[in-house]
């Protein structure tokens, strides 16, 4: 049974996690300097944090939202021998819904996740002279993290979403269920998860490069270095979004040219094949 467990995949993507580790694990060594007998004590706890959260995971979203069991974490065959438009309309509410509350779960999931972690790092190297300072960079660290997980997270579902609207199409033609409901556009940048994911990563970059001058026993060639990898994080996290986000947008008007170039000739006016709502609605316009 479990070689056959469904995985989530987003957060089986290697790539984004080996990223994020990359930024993790070296800026840990570098704000804290830990002995190796301190950071292998810190990647075990976060492995076996991670290894007990990772085979609940699946088995917990669906309890909090049964409903999206028929397309997460992959396609069932039964979402295609749906007739009933109001059956339709409700699994594409879902879907709709599924990439903002998937983030937002997978952030408190991760929070929770790191806990054990953070408490090692803060009491086992509790040697720190400034244990504020070491609190801070701590948090900020994790902040850092969290704002472009929850943002790259966010558009990759939306990006897998919409691939399983157009397969979704392709084979049960659900144009009037597109047509009768309209992805809510949400004006406030609150609303906006990678725009805010974007402005946070930015925000706790500042913040880490601040706090690195402000601890006095950082000798200045470690300062230095310090600064240099910080920033180059940041760098790559706001690129990871950025090419993240026009994969997007550059799927959603592609997915336009197909229909239009269909040999079916099927109309795709006002059939929205993307789950992120503002390409959505250009193409449903």
């Amino acid at each position: 049974m479990s070689k056959n467990r469904p995985t989530d995949s987003v957060m089986a993507v290697a790539h984004q996690w080996m990223a994020m580790a990359a930024v993790l694990l070296p800026v840990l060594v570098l704000f804290f300097r830990p002995s190796p007998a301190e950071a292998l004590g810190f990647y075990l706890v976060d492995l076996l944090c991670y290894i007990f959260i990772l085979k609940r995971d699946t088995r917990l979203y669906h309890w909090l939202y049964p409903k999206t069991s028929i397309f997460f974490p992959d396609l069932k065959p039964e979402i295609f021998t749906k007739t009933a438009l109001n059956d339709r309309q409700e699994v594409y509410l879902e879907m709709l819904k599924f990439p903002r509350r998937r983030s937002v779960y997978i952030l408190i999931l991760s929070i929770l996740k790191v806990i054990p972690g953070f408490l090692y790092v803060f009491l086992i190297w509790g040697h720190n002279a400034h244990p504020m300072i070491t609190l801070l960079k701590g948090i900020s660290i994790c902040a850092f993290l969290f704002s472009f997980q929850i943002g790259i997270c966010f558009l990759e579902y939306h990006n897998i979403l919409s691939g399983y609207l157009k397969k979704i199409h392709l084979e049960a033609n659900w144009s009037d269920v597109f047509r009768s409901m309209s992805p809510k556009i949400e004006e406030s940048v609150f609303h906006k998860l990678e725009v805010l994911s974007t402005i946070n990563v930015w925000i706790f970059w500042v913040v880490m490069l601040v706090l690195i001058f402000l601890d006095p026993d950082t000798p200045r060639w470690v300062a230095i270095l310090q600064v240099l990898y910080v920033s180059a994080a940041g760098f790559f996290c706001i690129y990871r979004l950025l090419i993240t986000s026009r994969r997007q947008i550059m799927d959603g008007i592609q997915a336009l040219v197909d229909y239009h170039q269909a040999d079916d000739k099927i109309d795709p006016s006002g059939v929205a094949l993307s789950t992120y709502p503002v390409i959505a609605g250009y193409q449903k316009t």
